[in-house]
């Protein structure tokens, strides 16, 4: 009878045991539910949230201007047809005099006009570009602005490096 009634404590007490962590799970599941639909912000809530901390008015926001460059000078604009793949690369990664390349000093000369629009954009302290929501945006949507901006580098660099070969090299620190 001892033994018999040992087995029914034992009993009772492991379904008091398993109950009692039954409820410690569901309180604790509970817990985090609650806690995700109060606290809890979305990814596009976040961003959303950064970006406006980010914020900068259009009218300090380089930004803009440099959307307005790349639309008026596009990337065809800042790289053009004749420029073959070697003499980029040569003109891009080194110094080069008007009389080994001709042909691209005179269209620099031709299209000298961006020069003072870009050092222009150039003075604004802000440029921020909104932030990609999604991984489409990363890769496919929200990086047209990264294309022309590495043209307009390479456009400055490449001038900057005939300026330096033909001595000016007032022009070539500021470009």
């Amino acid at each position: 009878m001892i033994e018999n009634n040992n087995n029914m404590n034992s009993s009772k007490k492991s379904k008091k045991y398993f109950l009692l962590a039954i409820s410690i799970c569901l309180a604790v599941i509970l817990f985090f539910i609650l806690y995700k639909a109060i606290f809890y912000k979305s990814a596009e809530e976040q961003l959303s949230a950064i970006e406006k901390s980010l914020a900068i008015p259009d009218s300090e926001n380089a930004a803009v201007l440099y959307n307005q460059l790349f639309e008026d000078y596009n990337e065809s604009y800042l790289k053009p047809a004749f420029l073959t793949t070697t003499i980029d690369d040569i003109t891009k990664t080194s110094f080069w005099s008007s009389k080994d390349y001709p042909e691209l000093a005179s269209w620099f000369k031709q299209n000298e006009d961006i020069f003072p629009k870009v050092f222009e954009v150039s003075k604004y302290q802000k440029c921020f570009y909104p932030l990609a929501k999604a991984f489409t945006d990363i890769f496919v949507g929200k990086r047209e602005h990264l294309s022309p901006a590495r043209q307009l580098v390479f456009f400055l660099i490449r001038s900057a490096n005939n300026d330096i070969m033909e001595g000016r090299i007032d022009r070539a620190i500021e470009k």
